[in-house]
């Protein structure tokens, strides 16, 4: 949808090009970035920051935010 709005097109080849061109992109979750280029050949997947937590004497406790890497 960023894609779209960006360059006010349904054009699926322009909304394409201008997907695989995003650096950024607003998650749910935060800023998440583009990426897979390298891995997969496309710049097409959304890398965006995971929550990471765990059970401490019976409670869930933040440990941190982390953002994962795909080249």
């Amino acid at each position: 949808m960023q894609a779209i709005e960006a360059i006010q097109s349904f054009n699926p080849t322009t909304v394409k090009t201008a997907w695989e061109k995003m650096k950024s992109i607003k998650t749910s979750y935060g800023t998440g970035y583009m990426g897979g280029l390298k891995t997969y050949g496309v710049n097409h997947l959304v890398v965006r920051p995971c929550l990471i937590s765990a059970f401490v004497k019976g409670e869930v406790k933040l440990i941190k935010w982390y953002s994962p890497e795909f080249p």
